[in-house]
Order: structure tokens, then sequence, then C-alpha cells
């Protein structure tokens, strides 16, 4: 997955947040030994989180390991939901469309 656009909003006028996702690219159908750009926990692997890599992160970043790890399990969680409920994965060719769900569900049990 290729996060390829971000930006900041600035609800209060003053204090920026990063603003949600919306330009996601999936790499894998494409790419299917691709890895993550950079490092995250220590690693490049994209077949799933650990809490090893969790904790690794959050000592980097000097914040606490715990809601940390349960971010990542929330999103896994919603991301599946989101998944399941996207009415237009039929418009996307059936191998692509199951290179996809295949990932997504794989990350999502890694952190259970």
């Amino acid at each position: 997955m290729n996060l390829k656009n971000w930006s900041l909003l600035y609800p209060g006028r003053r204090t920026p947040v990063l603003s949600p996702a919306c330009d996601f690219v999936a790499t894998l159908p494409y790419l299917p030994g691709d890895t993550l750009a950079l490092t995250f926990g220590g690693g490049r692997s994209l077949a799933g989180i650990t809490t090893d890599q969790m904790r690794h992160f959050a000592d980097a970043a000097r914040i606490p390991a715990s809601p940390l790890w349960q971010i990542g399990v929330e999103t896994a969680e919603r991301t599946v939901r989101a998944w399941k409920a996207l009415e237009q994965t039929d418009l996307l060719p059936k191998d692509m469309r199951t290179s996809i769900e295949k990932q997504i569900f794989a990350v999502a049990s890694t952190t259970k």
C-alpha cells in the first residue's frame, strides 16, 4: 500500500492536524514481493504487524506502545469492515480484488 498524498487541516485556524488518508494505491497486485519504502518498527515487511514492531516504533518515536498498538488494532478492524462494505469491489479484476483482500485479512489477523 502506498499512501501517495497527505495534507494538513486547520480546523481551529491555528493548530494543524493530519488530514484523513484519501488516496491509497494497492501495490501488491502489481508487485507481489513489494515491501514498505521506509522501515516500520525495524522492518519493511508487508506481511503483518507485530507487537515488537510497534514497541520498536513507539520507542523510537518516544510515545507509549500500548495506545499505539490499540490504534493499529482499531485501524485493521476498520479496514476489514470498510472493505467488506465496499460495493465497488466488483469493478476491480478478480485477481486484483483477491490480492488486496488477502493482504487486508492477513495483516488484520496479525493484530489479534
